[in-house]
């Protein structure tokens, strides 16, 4: 029964991430990070494996645009999201848009809570970030050859003071799902 769950909830997850694209082919984008450089270590604001320069050929500034460039190029697209004569989107079709978004987090965030480990808090989730900030370090990095997700905070945090790292490393399906979000369409999103 498990199985069959977990096919169906990639099955879903995958058309989901599909319909967001809108037809566009990411059949070329494979996220292998046994390839990619993360310096764990970087504290800078704005660094993360994304914005690693060792990593530019494949989380590029073209790669984070093409789902614009797709809009634009596909005539019953452009009529959808954009302002005849006009570069401008149209409000309600974004709106639209950012639903079906929220939508797909919310599938992501079940995933990312049932096949990473013991199940995080919530409130662990909402502090995720995927750079450097002033206020803190990422926590989506490179691991081990592994996408992870390191959540800082926990119950015992809260108490002590101290934060202890707790590592949920990524199922490899999951992180490619992930990681062509983050490149394709979050882009768009923010």
């Amino acid at each position: 029964m498990f199985r069959e769950g977990c096919a169906n909830y990639f099955q879903v997850i995958s058309e989901d991430l599909d319909s967001l694209l809108y037809g566009m082919d990411v059949t070329n984008f494979k996220f292998d990070p046994t390839h990619l450089t993360d310096n764990v270590a970087n504290t800078t604001p704005g660094y993360s494996f994304m914005t690693d320069a060792a990593n530019s050929t494949i989380f590029t500034e073209a790669n984070g645009n093409r789902l614009e460039e797709h809009l634009r190029k596909k005539i019953e697209l452009r009529a959808m999201f954009f302002v005849p004569g006009r570069c401008i989107y149209k409000a309600d079709a974004m709106e639209q848009y950012t639903v079906q978004v929220d939508k797909f987090i919310s599938l992501l965030m079940l995933g990312l809570t049932l096949f990473c480990g013991m199940p995080p808090r919530t409130t662990e989730f909402q502090m995720t970030s995927i750079v450097n900030s002033g206020l803190g370090k990422r926590n989506l990095m490179i691991l081990e050859h592994r996408l992870c997700i390191n959540l800082r905070y926990n119950k015992s945090s809260a108490n002590s003071g101290y934060h202890k790292d707790v590592f949920r490393f990524v199922p490899d399906k999951l992180a490619q799902i992930l990681m062509k979000y983050l490149v394709f369409v979050y882009p768009l999103y923010t």
